[in-house]
């Protein structure tokens, strides 16, 4: 979702010049995305923020972690040159979870989140990027993998645009585009529940998993 959110942002402030690129919103990937980084903001900006809209698009923990692990950790690591993602763990859920807490709580003791590593800015809980409770005026959509709820997803973020006053043409187009499959989506995950069944299957593993992500779901209002 965080590609999307970006594309989205690319193409507002781009316009003419990202579609005469020949690019798309459901296209982009993070490794070659048209505005690169040059649209990002550093968690430490001192730019004033006060009349912007802002929006955070939060995903259910546990959605969010299955998801990564096994886009980043199983599919995408088999290719030699991602072969060292997470933790080098070689697919192993335990291996993986272990060493993201270990790694966590090694941040939280030097508090330098400008040394965040890759599996850091994948896998951290999602509070950990924002301080939520200084911007009570900012949009939060709860996103869980559902067809019900993608729906209501799209429809929160086009209100969301429409609020911040994106032209009539502008929200037609990202509406086609957020209902296209992006290269991530059309990936197979059908075995993606044998890692889940790992996970909920040990208390052990499900114990180190709620140290980690606790407040994700007390902050976000999610169920376990």
């Amino acid at each position: 979702m965080s590609t999307t959110l970006t594309a989205t942002v690319c193409y507002l402030d781009r316009g003419e010049r990202f579609i005469a690129s020949n690019r798309s919103i459901h296209t982009e990937t993070w490794e070659t995305r048209f505005c690169g980084d040059e649209i990002d903001r550093p968690s430490n900006s001192t730019e004033n923020i006060s009349d912007w809209n802002l929006l955070a698009i939060v995903r259910h923990p546990l959605e969010r972690f299955m998801s990564g692990f096994y886009d980043k950790c199983i599919v995408r690591s088999q290719e030699p040159k991602y072969a060292h993602f997470c933790y080098g763990c070689n697919g192993s859920l335990s291996c993986f979870l272990y060493k993201l807490y270990a790694n966590a709580r090694k941040l939280l003791t030097t508090v330098d989140f400008d040394e965040i590593d890759f599996e850091g800015r994948h896998f951290y809980p999602q509070n950990w990027f924002c301080n939520f409770l200084q911007f009570p005026h900012m949009k939060v959509i709860r996103f869980l993998n559902s067809p019900d709820e993608q729906s209501r997803l799209r429809r929160d973020f086009l209100n969301f645009l429409k609020q911040a006053q994106v032209e009539e043409s502008q929200l037609k187009y990202i509406e086609a585009e957020l209902h296209l499959k992006s290269p991530h989506q059309t990936r197979d995950h059908s075995k993606l529940d044998i890692y889940l069944d790992e996970l909920l299957g040990s208390q052990e593993l499900l114990n180190k998993f709620m140290q980690i992500f606790y407040y994700d779901f007390v902050l976000f209002g999610f169920m376990m």
